[in-house]
């Protein structure tokens, strides 16, 4: 599991960008990065293995941009090395990557085939190379990232920036979840909402096969043919206070003390006096009554939890 943040800003975005990857730091800690558009139409990034507090100190480096994605890893292929680090680039393409890509052998031999080198051992690192192949071949960023995740077997939540499209962050997902902020002049992603609260409460969870093309003015979605996704925008009733460790040690310390009030609340919604609330499981409650014996099989801590 890994953590992806990205702005696309009209201020300089670099300390929040830090703060946010913090805020995502329970998802991986092994390493960190963040590429952005910088000054004539290149990409500028920093990388650091070890906790975010390490990519701290290259913040100079990027000081100034306004549109950038960044990432935590948790390694999953590939040693937690500067090498592995996200972002992964290839050309005009910078790219940020959580999930699993079950075919990435397959597609990295096909793209040196195509006299690509790759820089990393990861499965991340063929999205960036696709997606600067397609990008060739279209000119066109949409078609180049649909492209691309056409070709992907697994999980992912992709994020990416092409210096030929400045200030725009592209996004697709399948299996994996991206939130979209929704601000004043700032437009954000993240894997989960608790960085984007600090900065507004609008925003819009991306589902499968949804592709997403964020500016500081506006978000647009659209699909596999194109097509435009009017999207309805949420808001968040969590606060800062829920997203922070509020004194905890950790998040799993903070989510352990937090178990009993939790449980009320879930116990308030869906259970009356004495007995499960009809229909809660909308039309597949007939379905449900006539389950005889359930089977779990998970690590220990989902386990528990399903219980």
């Amino acid at each position: 599991m890994c953590g992806i943040f990205g702005i696309s800003s009209t201020k300089p975005i670099a300390n929040q960008l830090i703060k946010g990857l913090s805020k995502l730091e329970y998802r991986g800690y092994d390493s960190s990065g963040i590429t952005g558009h910088g000054l004539k139409d290149k990409l500028v990034t920093i990388k650091a293995t070890g906790p975010i507090k390490n990519l701290r100190s290259k913040l100079s480096n990027i000081k100034g941009i306004t549109t950038a994605v960044s990432h935590t890893r948790w390694a999953t292929h590939g040693q937690p090395t500067l090498k592995n680090t996200h972002p992964h680039l290839s050309e005009y393409i910078g790219i940020v990557h959580n999930g699993i890509i079950e075919n990435y052998l397959d597609l990295k031999s096909h793209l040196k085939k195509k006299g690509y080198t790759f820089r990393s051992d990861t499965d991340s690192e063929v999205i960036c190379h696709l997606m600067n192949y397609y990008f060739n071949k279209s000119a066109n960023m949409q078609s180049a990232i649909i492209s691309t995740v056409n070709l992907l077997e697994g999980s992912y939540a992709v994020a990416a920036i092409n210096t030929h499209t400045p200030h725009t962050i592209y996004a697709a997902c399948k299996g994996s979840p991206i939130i979209l902020g929704k601000g004043i002049n700032a437009n954000y992603i993240s894997s989960d909402i608790t960085p984007i609260i600090d900065h507004t409460k609008r925003y819009i969870p991306m589902e499968d096969n949804e592709f997403a093309q964020v500016s500081s003015a506006d978000i647009k979605m659209f699909n596999k043919n194109k097509k435009i996704l009017n999207k309805l925008i949420k808001t968040s009733n969590i606060n800062k206070n829920q997203a922070s460790l509020m004194g905890h040690k950790h998040f799993m310390h903070k989510e352990i003390y937090e178990q009993k009030t939790i449980i009320q609340d879930m116990t308030s919604r869906y259970v009356g006096e004495n007995k499960i609330l009809p229909n809660i499981f909308g039309h597949n409650t007939d379905k449900v009554l006539e389950i005889s014996n359930i089977f779990i099989s998970l690590p220990v801590n989902s386990y528990h939890a399903s219980l």
